[in-house]
């Protein structure tokens, strides 16, 4: 009976914040979103209160009953204090990098105060046991959020919980908050070899073909020296230049494979839709890391053959969203801190 009465209330009080805390790009609080109540220590304030109270009536001493009304005025006094803490206090959304699927999401929210006095003591996090310590809020904070990406595709970041108990601990002034932010959730890779490439000519050539080749190079296929850029393989940095020089170099060659190779779809077949999508971001990672030139060839989409980190996130964006409605929330979360 009781569990049941409390799955009832639970329910009902979700479909309450899903009606009053609404998505949005950044949220203000104010008084339509801002909840207060007494704590425990408040409860324990309040009985003793009213305890002496009682006394002070049943011995008709006034000073006891003087301070009786002293203490409920402090609770009064608090109860503003405790709301003004949080009223004012914006939340916008913080950059988030794409993770992998079964990695954490660390979520960056933005608090600041546009007017008035830095707020106190503020928490933050999914739930009140697992919640990130902001001790002051002031024109520019930030804090930090574990969310888990159980599935590939957009993680929606879900409803998360700001409270605090400032300033006597008496109240417990709380606020539930859904922000307009996604991270991206690639597929988890399968590191398994190459199947094939297709090349112009529409030749097929195992990896181990292309990786024998890619051996064959001789110190003619040298070109010269570029300056490095972020993404670029450590394999080919010029440490020697750099011990030299203290400049950072990187190794150019010239193609001896004179071929395009794509990472195809169909050379999976008889595979499932994720476990495709997972062995096409192993071969991804794998080729960025060996340095080979490679495009992505899926049913609705293709990737014309690049390397560096900017091609890399183009091809593992387009697995990630592969089948995927914009809209869709498509990962479960843990909390975490």
């Amino acid at each position: 009976m009781i569990v049941s009465f409390r799955a009832f209330f639970e329910r009902k009080y979700e479909q309450f914040l899903e009606k009053r805390i609404q998505s949005r790009p950044s949220v203000t609080l104010t008084q339509n979103c801002i909840f207060i109540f007494p704590g425990l220590i408040g409860a324990f304030y309040f009985a003793l209160v009213a305890l002496m109270f009682v006394t002070a009536i049943n011995y008709k001493n006034n000073l006891l009953f003087s301070f009786s009304c002293l203490l409920v005025s402090v609770f009064i006094t608090t109860i503003a204090f405790t709301y003004k803490n949080l009223s004012g206090l914006t939340i916008k959304p913080g950059n988030c990098e794409p993770i992998f699927e079964g990695q954490k999401a660390t979520i960056k929210v933005d608090l600041s105060v546009l007017s008035g006095s830095p707020k106190q003591g503020i928490s933050i996090g999914f739930s009140s046991e697992n919640a990130y310590q902001v001790n002051q809020v002031g024109s520019s904070s930030s804090a930090l959020l574990s969310c888990l990406a159980a599935k590939r595709g957009l993680l929606i970041v879900p409803r998360f919980t700001l409270f605090s108990h400032y300033p006597l601990g008496l109240l417990r002034c709380w606020t539930w908050v859904k922000l307009d932010f996604k991270v991206l959730v690639y597929p988890k890779p399968h590191f398994k070899p190459f199947k094939m490439f297709s090349n112009i000519n529409g030749d097929d050539l195992e990896y181990s073909e292309v990786t024998q080749l890619k051996k064959g190079q001789t110190a003619d296929d040298f070109y010269g020296f570029k300056t490095y850029q972020p993404g670029d393989s450590l394999k080919h940095v010029a440490w020697r230049q750099y011990a030299k020089t203290g400049q950072l170099l990187t190794k150019e060659f010239s193609s001896v494979l004179g071929i395009s190779h794509f990472l195809e779809w169909d050379s999976l077949m008889g595979i499932g839709v994720e476990d495709r999508l997972q062995i096409l971001c192993g071969w991804v990672l794998t080729a960025h890391d060996d340095a080979i030139e490679y495009g992505l060839i899926l049913p609705d989409q293709k990737i014309s053959v690049g390397s560096g980190e900017s091609h890399k996130k183009i091809c593992l964006e387009a697995l990630a969203l592969y089948g995927v409605k914009k809209s869709s929330f498509t990962a479960g979360y843990r909390n975490g801190k």
